[in-house]
């Protein structure tokens, strides 16, 4: 779609829209947004420093190689690295054209608008996780359960090995899991931000962290005192 709008925009390298949609399609539509703002500021500044440097050395490899050492190092140094392909790769036409006229430098404009443009409509439809969010609060939750169980057996038992610790590396792994998911899922959104699902996975990594103290407290024991079968049942009904 970015090429054949850049074809009929009349503008040269129109191959270029395609290669920009690309890079700018992010997994989130907020993270989209900000490469695609990030690359039209860095245009700029590539276009200044392309000028300065074909302006001393001519339009050829070597003065090429220049540009690159300068722009990267500025662009890596502002922590917009994202923007370094494309911009050296419109950089490029320059050095073919064997000129930066305001032609030249507007057509790499367009093609950048065009090219981040197609990649932020696309990235609008995006669908929603919320579905797979609930699925792994379901997971969680049932997670949580089976460890609590096991905790309740445990407590009960002499023999404290069991399980549990392959319980907490299973929870933990799906709470960073959830944790990601619900930060996408804000990022999805850019009218509001729904907090709801990142504030219950940082609820659940809260407890996460309690529940792991318990069971090596729990493993510390060597034998089963009188209020271990209290504490048990106070487990075991936490986990119903």
């Amino acid at each position: 779609m970015a090429i054949f709008i850049a074809y009929g925009l009349g503008l040269n390298y129109a191959i270029s829209a395609g290669i920009v949609t690309l890079l700018t399609l992010q997994d989130t539509k907020k993270e989209t947004m900000e490469v695609a703002l990030k690359r039209m500021v860095v245009f700029g500044l590539a276009a200044v420093i392309a000028w300065a440097v074909f302006s001393l050395f001519s339009y050829n490899p070597f003065s090429f190689g220049i540009f690159l050492l300068f722009f990267v190092a500025i662009s890596y140094y502002f922590n917009m690295y994202e923007a370094v392909p494309i911009n050296a790769v419109l950089a490029t036409h320059y050095l073919l054209e064997g000129q930066m006229t305001f032609e030249v430098v507007g057509n790499g404009a367009l093609l950048l608008i065009v090219g981040g443009g197609t990649g932020i409509l696309f990235n609008l439809f995006i669908p929603g996780n919320t579905k797979e969010i609930k699925n792994m609060q379901r997971i969680i939750e049932k997670e949580i359960k089976i460890l609590l169980t096991f905790m309740s057996e445990t407590l009960l038992n002499e023999d404290k090995s069991g399980p549990s610790k392959q319980c907490l590396e299973s929870l933990e792994e799906h709470i960073s899991v959830g944790i990601k998911q619900a930060y996408d899922n804000m990022n999805n959104t850019f009218f509001q931000e729904n907090r709801y699902y990142i504030e219950y996975m940082e609820m659940r990594r809260q407890q996460y962290h309690v529940l792991k103290e318990i069971y090596v407290k729990i493993k510390e024991l060597h034998s089963v005192p009188n209020q271990a079968y209290e504490v048990a049942n106070f487990i075991r009904e936490i986990a119903d």
